[in-house]
C-alpha cells in the first residue's frame, strides 16, 4: 500500500514543512481538547467516586448496628458476640465518652475528612448503646490520597494521548502521501518527457547534420518519422492539460468514418512496425460515427502505437474495426493482473522497459468516457494483451 511506503527521508522542504505543521495543528489541538476532558473527568470522577464511597461507608455502619441491635435483643452475650469487620474499611466501636470533637452530641452520623492524613471519617450513633457501644467509626485512608488518583489518572490519560499522538503520526502520513506520489509522479514524467523528445529531435538533428550535398531519401523519412513523432508527444500534452476546460470543447464533433481516421494512420504505424520487424493484421469495416477525428485519432494511436512499443521483435500485431468495436490485440509482454486496475491511471507505467509517460492509456480513457463508449482489457503474462473499445454508445446524441 503507497501510504505506508512514504518516509520522512522521502519528503521535499516543503513538504516536510507541511507534515509538520500539519501534525503541529493536530497535536495542539488534540492536547486543548485532551486537556478539557481530562478536567472534566477528574471533576466528574471525584464526585461521583466520593458520593458512592459515603454511601458504602453509611451502609457498612447501619449494617454492623443492625447486627448489634438484633443481636443484644435477643439475649445474645457480649463476650459471645462477634462484631462486623470489613474487608474495605476500617471498623471502630467506640464509648459513649470516646465521641471525637468534630461530631456534635446533636448529629446522628457525622462525617469528617482530615486532609492531613488522607483519611475520611464517618461516624453513626444509631447503634443507642447496645452492647456499650456509643457510636460506628468507619474509616477510608485511600480516597483522599491524591498521589494515587493523580497516578491513575496520568497513566489512564497519558496511554490515550500517546495513542491519539500515534494516530496523528498516521493520518499525517496519509495526508502527505497522495502529494508525495504526485510529485514523484510530476518528476518521472518530466524526465520520461525529456527521454521521449531526445529521441526524434536527435534523429532530425543527425540527419541534417549529414555531409552529403542533398539530404538522402532515408534522412528524409527519418525526419519525417521524427517530426510525427513529436507532434504526437506534443497532441497528447494539449490534450493532457487542456482536458476539460472551454479551449476542450471545439465543436469539431461530426459524423465521421473511423476507418479513414485509422487508415491516414497507416504509414506512421507500419514505418514502426517495420524498425522491430512487426507484422499489422488489419481488417477495417466502414463504421460511421459522431465524433471529434482529433479525439478518435489519439485514442487508435495511443492503443495501437503501445501495442507496437510492448510487442517484441518478430511479433504480431491484430488491429480490427467493425459497427460493434475497434479492437488492438498483440502478442508482446502482456500486464501483470495485479497493475492492470491501475493501467488507466494519469502517469502511470506497468514496465519501464520501453519508452513513453505514462498518459497514453489515460487520454484513451478519457475518450471513451466521453463518448459513452467502453473500454475492455484482457492480458496475460508474456503472452500479450487485447484493448476493446465497444461502441455501445455511437456518438454524442
Amino acid at each position: 500500500m503507497l501510504l505506508s511506503k512514504v518516509l520522512v527521508t522521502d519528503l521535499t522542504q516543503y513538504e516536510r514543512k507541511t507534515l509538520l505543521n500539519f501534525f503541529g495543528l493536530y497535536v495542539g489541538t488534540v492536547t486543548v481538547l485532551l486537556a478539557f476532558i481530562v478536567v472534566l473527568f477528574f471533576n466528574t470522577n471525584y464526585q461521583n467516586t466520593h458520593a458512592n464511597l459515603i454511601a458504602s461507608m453509611k451502609m457498612q455502619a447501619q449494617k454492623a448496628a443492625t447486627q448489634i441491635i438484633v443481636s443484644d435483643m435477643k439475649g445474645v452475650k457480649k463476650e459471645d458476640f462477634v462484631f462486623p469487620t470489613s474487608d474495605t474499611f476500617s471498623v471502630n466501636y467506640l464509648k459513649h465518652d470516646e465521641a471525637p470533637s468534630w461530631c456534635k452530641s446533636t448529629d446522628t452520623q457525622c462525617l469528617w475528612e482530615d486532609k492531613k492524613t488522607d483519611t475520611i471519617y464517618y461516624l453513626d450513633k444509631s447503634v443507642a448503646g447496645h452492647y456499650g457501644v456509643g457510636y460506628i467509626m468507619i474509616k477510608d485512608t485511600e480516597f483522599l490520597d491524591d498521589i494515587k488518583r493523580y497516578t491513575h489518572c496520568t497513566v489512564l490519560f497519558g496511554s490515550i494521548y500517546l495513542g491519539v499522538l500515534l494516530v496523528g503520526y498516521i493520518l499525517a502520513r496519509i495526508f502527505i502521501a497522495p502529494i508525495v506520489l504526485q510529485r514523484k509522479q510530476l518528476n518521472n514524467f518530466i524526465r520520461d518527457t525529456t527521454h521521449e523528445l531526445n529521441t526524434p529531435v536527435s534523429a532530425i538533428v543527425l540527419s541534417i547534420d549529414d555531409d552529403d550535398a542533398e539530404i538522402s531519401k532515408k534522412s528524409l523519412l527519418r525526419i519525417k518519422y521524427s517530426a510525427k513523432r513529436i507532434v504526437e508527444i506534443y497532441n497528447d500534452l494539449t490534450y493532457l492539460f487542456l482536458e476539460g476546460t472551454s479551449i476542450r470543447d471545439t465543436g469539431l464533433v461530426a459524423e465521421q468514418n473511423l476507418k479513414h481516421i485509422i487508415e491516414s494512420q497507416m504509414v506512421y504505424f507500419t514505418q514502426m512496425a517495420e524498425k522491430k520487424d512487426q507484422k499489422l493484421l488489419v481488417n477495417l469495416s466502414d463504421v460511421m460515427c459522431k465524433i471529434d477525428k482529433e479525439d478518435f485519432s489519439r485514442l487508435a494511436s495511443n492503443l495501437i502505437t503501445n501495442a507496437i512499443k510492448y510487442t517484441p521483435h518478430n511479433g504480431t500485431i491484430m488491429i480490427s474495426l467493425t459497427n460493434e468495436m475497434f479492437r488492438v490485440e498483440d502478442n508482446g509482454v502482456g500486464i501483470e493482473k495485479e497493475k492492470q486496475e491501475k493501467i488507466f491511471e494519469r502517469f502511470y507505467r506497468a514496465s519501464s522497459e520501453v519508452g513513453g509517460f505514462g498518459i497514453g492509456l489515460s487520454i484513451v480513457m478519457n475518450i471513451v468516457q466521453k463518448y459513452g463508449f467502453k473500454i475492455q482489457l484482457d492480458s496475460k503474462l508474456n503472452r500479450g494483451t487485447v484493448f476493446t473499445v465497444k461502441f455501445k454508445n455511437k456518438g454524442i446524441q
